[in-house]
């Protein structure tokens, strides 16, 4: 396997979505487990950030779902129309 090849599949798995909304969700989870862990020693750490990061993130790919599912609701709907 040459080097642009194996570019080329990174690239392919990491534009899966299925696949960066499992990776925020496992982020989102492990980091609110340890925040609520750490909870009664008031302090802030990293798993603040990580938690805030990994929620935006998920936000982010549900939008992106939202609008594909838009995109592809108003294709079915033109499509129909020409029929």
């Amino acid at each position: 396997m040459t080097l642009r090849t194996f570019i080329n599949k990174l690239r392919v798995i990491s534009a899966n979505p299925y696949l960066g909304l499992l990776a925020s969700l496992v982020l989102f989870l492990s980091a609110g487990w340890e925040v609520v862990e750490t909870f009664e020693e008031l302090t802030i750490g990293t798993e603040h950030g990580v938690l805030l990061y990994s929620g935006l993130n998920v936000i982010k790919v549900i939008s992106e779902f939202m609008d594909k599912a838009e995109a592809l609701e108003e294709a079915e709907v033109r499509e129909a129309s020409k029929e």
